[in-house]
């Protein structure tokens, strides 16, 4: 009996679920003066960044085979390479304080109205630059200052405070981020997209949210890491000359190179969606040898294999990556393998950042500086020595003028 197999679709579906990034932005100071009856407005376009990645992640993957009567071809979809994330949001820095300048006059009352509304704790009152106390120089009540001590004309009453307000938590996502991928969940329960906004020019998540209890707000999204040239052949050729490569609807014969198992295509050649068509010379069996692309992590691996559609044959195993088959069937039947494998990012796209040349680049590995990295642009390069567990700080701190 001979194992039937091959025509082999192969889609893949990643996510990731543990790759964190936990960002921190490097908040400049920028205290507002406003004073009564004027706006002023505080801009400072240089911005830093601190970003925090576990190096490690496991990614879910899903691959369909068909095992049929033909035993020397597989098929391939082109597609992006997608990556899911997950960031931390942490609380933003408070608004920056108000100040409010009144002119005494002896004729009027001590009693002064903000136009703000205040968190008392942050009150400092000058009368005169000179910093009054509480209870001794002034008292308050909701929205109003009054002053103890009688006053001259034209002392410069001086009253700065932080608004009250609605804690903001956000997040810089990194990379090329989809933005319908993003979801936010408070807790570990999702939120309506209508609670959160993402501002495609900063790649800021951010959320209004009011809570006495901890929080814990993360964001997962996807980012397009570009067109994905390399696949995993169903197995290891003889050679090179021992596969031709077409495209399945015009038969167009394409270059190509193989390292192991993996065939690269060129990025000429690429068109989201295009099926080409892997044809193994001389009759090879490519059932023998038949390989899974990654290794599964233990208690991860599922398929949908139909047994009792085996005419005669023991079914199906995997071990480790290899699969075995042996199975007579009468007509074809798809198969779908689905399993989690780890995967350690290196390369780390910051692109949120305008200018990446005018500014120093900082990067510690679990909390130590570090020189043993690269950066192409908006890209740091990190030590392939890492291991799974390792925490990478990236840290950008713009030139000021």
């Amino acid at each position: 009996m001979r194992v039937l197999m091959i025509r082999i679709a192969v889609t893949f579906l990643f996510t990731l679920s543990a790759c964190k990034v936990e960002p921190h932005q490097l908040h400049l100071d920028k205290r507002k003066h406003r004073t009564v009856g004027k706006a002023s407005q505080d801009a400072n376009p240089n911005r830093g960044i601190d970003l925090l990645f576990t190096v490690g992640g496991s990614v879910n993957i899903e691959e369909s085979f068909t095992f049929e009567n033909g035993i020397n071809e597989q098929t391939i979809k082109l597609k992006s390479e997608l990556f899911t994330m997950q960031s931390a949001l942490e609380m933003a820095a408070p608004p920056a304080a108000e100040t409010e300048e009144f002119k005494t006059k002896i004729d009027l009352e001590t009693e002064y109205t903000l136009t703000g509304s205040a968190i008392f704790e942050t009150l400092v009152v000058k009368l005169d630059d000179e910093e009054l106390q509480e209870l001794t120089g002034y008292t308050r009540e909701a929205n109003k200052i009054k002053l103890v001590n009688p006053v001259v004309d034209n002392q410069n009453l001086e009253i700065s405070y932080v608004p009250e307000h609605t804690p903001t938590y956000q997040a810089t996502l990194s990379g090329n981020v989809i933005p319908e991928s993003i979801l936010v969940s408070i807790n570990n329960t999702l939120v309506g997209s209508q609670l959160y906004q993402y501002n495609t020019m900063t790649k800021t998540v951010s959320l209004n949210y009011q809570s006495d209890e901890p929080l814990e707000i993360k964001a997962d999204y996807t980012v397009n890491l570009g067109n994905q040239l390399d696949y995993n052949l169903a197995t290891t050729p003889s050679s090179p000359y021992a596969i031709v490569l077409y495209d399945e609807d015009t038969m167009e014969e394409l270059m190509f190179n193989i390292t192991d198992s993996t065939l690269s295509i060129h990025p000429d050649d690429f068109t989201m969606g295009r099926n080409l068509k892997i044809v193994y010379k001389d009759d090879e069996d490519i059932s023998e040898g038949l390989n899974l692309s990654q290794l599964p992590i233990t208690n991860s691996f599922s398929t949908d294999f139909q047994q009792e559609l085996c005419i005669s044959g023991d079914g199906l195993s995997v071990e480790g990556r290899k699969i075995f088959v042996n199975c007579e069937l009468e007509s074809p039947m798809k198969v779908t393998f689905k399993y989690s494998y780890k995967h350690n990012r290196r390369n780390f796209e910051i692109n949120d950042i305008s200018l990446p040349d005018l500014g120093t680049w900082e990067v510690y590995y679990d909390d130590v500086r570090t020189s043993d990295w690269t950066r192409e642009g908006n890209v740091v390069i990190v030590s392939e020595e890492l291991i799974e567990s390792s925490k990478v700080r990236i840290r950008f701190i713009p030139t000021t003028k």
